[in-house]
């Protein structure tokens, strides 16, 4: 019998978990000089995944889960290739797409769309959201979760020839977009950057209801905010990145400072059969899976879809171009943790390090 495992844990640890009331209700207040500060948390299922909320509020009284959960199905409905009739779903069948600008969910797979774009042509292909039919056949996608026991560099050659996502064309009117491809072996998955795009939704509604201070966290990926008024600090650690580390084990400790975070690496989701170990990022250039000297990737950015986009892609690009890019980017950083001679080692780009509460290096 061939030993196989296939893992899947959080990248990143919440520490700072403030909290008084664990209702999924905010309750009605005067105003914020006049009542102290009152802490409130909930927490649920969605894109395969679990969120956590932690928030203050002050306000009429209102139902936030059921409004988040609602906004998450929305999200849902647009881009999990697990849901048969979505929007991503229903693309991936066809091979032309005509939707309205503005009307949800086919807005929620435009956004994804247009974002992966532009990730994609920075990043030189090293993300890529039609990567999708080399994921099924390494055994991570939405077909049977199985591990390939002998390579055939034939048939992932053929699969090849349906990524890339310059295969794709888009136009748009003021009120429709329009996608359409040139063969219907194309697909697209937005896994690697749905979650972020699901903490921006998050965090835009709870500021809409005029909350300031809060924590979104979806699979990993997450958003904080603090008020003016508030003394709250955000602890956010990064896992050790090694396949035998406990999952409470921290590398680091960061406040992403109202920014978002987000975490890429091999070590949580992985095969490993008698002839074979690999993990699940597959470089969508080679077909095939991708271990360089990036061991994990957490990058901060204002936008917690873009952070998650490229924590994917730096994985696939390996610590030089990486830290390149950051480093040319305004408003983006990142640690890279790598290992030189056994131990684990960690790369800040130019600006990361006001970020770090503490480290284990």
């Amino acid at each position: 019998m061939q030993k196989l495992q296939f893992l899947f844990l959080l990248s990143i640890v919440i520490l700072a978990c403030q909290e008084n009331n664990s209702s999924h209700k905010a309750h009605a207040s005067t105003t914020q000089e006049t009542q102290p500060e009152s802490w409130f948390s909930f927490q649920g299922k969605t894109m395969g995944t679990t969120y956590n909320i932690k928030c203050k509020y002050f306000g009429e009284e209102i139902n936030l889960k059921e409004i988040v959960d609602s906004t998450l199905v929305s999200i849902n409905d647009a881009v999990s290739t697990y849901e048969a009739n979505s929007t991503i779903s229903q693309f991936n069948k066809i091979d032309k797409l005509v939707l309205e600008l503005g009307k949800y969910p086919q807005q929620h797979f435009i956004d994804n769309y247009l974002s992966s774009k532009a990730v994609y042509e920075n990043t030189d292909g090293a993300f890529d959201p039609t990567v999708m039919p080399l994921v099924n056949y390494w055994g991570f996608g939405y077909t049977e979760k199985k591990a390939v026991q002998k390579i055939d560099s034939q048939k992932v050659l053929s699969i090849l020839s349906y990524v890339g996502l310059d295969k794709l064309k888009d136009s748009s009117s003021e009120t429709q977009f329009i996608l359409s491809k040139n063969g219907l072996g194309l697909s697209l998955d937005f896994s690697a950057i749905a979650k972020g795009y699901g903490v921006d939704e998050i965090a835009k509604l709870l500021e809409a209801y005029q909350i300031e201070t809060y924590m979104v966290e979806i699979g990993g990926e997450v958003k904080v905010s603090t008020s003016e008024t508030s003394d709250k600090v955000w602890k956010i650690g990064i896992n050790e990145p090694l396949k035998e580390a406990p999952i409470n084990s921290i590398n680091s400790i960061v406040n992403p400072m109202n920014q978002s975070m987000a975490t890429s690496g091999n070590y949580r989701i992985y095969y490993e059969t008698k002839e074979l170990s690999y993990g699940h990022e597959i470089n969508p250039i080679t077909g095939f899976p991708e271990q360089t000297d990036i061991y994990s990737a957490s990058v901060i950015h204002e936008s917690c879809q873009i952070a998650d986009a490229y924590a994917t892609a730096f994985m696939i690009m390996g610590l030089e171009k990486s830290m390149k890019l950051v480093n040319d980017t305004e408003g983006m950083e990142a640690c890279f943790i790598t290992i030189e001679e056994g131990e684990l080692i960690n790369k800040y780009s130019s600006g990361f390090e006001k970020y770090l509460i503490a480290t284990s290096n």
